[in-house]
């Protein structure tokens, strides 16, 4: 039977309010190379994650960009879902870092990119 792969979603106060329609995470170690005597000593980082979302799909008729600029505005943390296969999701409260916005009224069009930075995600089972 074929894995099935789930949207990454968008928690906000525990309710659901978007699906990524495109994105990326990038998991990061920083982990650190420190060259010393001949020898290279590597240290261990602290795991955090970055988030990028392209396009988010309003969930249920949510106003997307009000709740997610609303949370930017009083620093609240999101909640992030994102599946991967075997059946688990990587699961993270993530910050709004950046919200870039632009605009072709000539095309009658408005796009935002949201950036979100977090902690190493936790997998949890669905």
């Amino acid at each position: 039977m074929a894995d099935i792969i789930r949207n990454a979603s968008i928690y906000v106060k525990g309710k659901k309010c978007a699906e990524a329609q495109t994105g990326t995470l990038t998991l990061e170690t920083n982990a650190e190379q420190h060259p010393a005597d001949g020898i290279i000593l590597i240290s261990q980082g602290m795991p955090t994650c970055a988030l990028k979302f392209d396009a988010l799909v309003p969930f249920g008729g949510a106003p997307v960009d009000t709740i997610l600029l609303d949370a930017y505005e009083s620093g609240d943390a999101v909640q992030v879902r994102w599946g991967v296969d075997g059946g688990k999701i990587m699961q993270f409260d993530a910050t709004l870092k950046t919200n870039t916005r632009t605009a072709d009224m000539s095309k009658g069009q408005q796009k935002a990119d949201y950036d979100f930075m977090g902690p190493k995600p936790k997998m949890v089972s669905l």
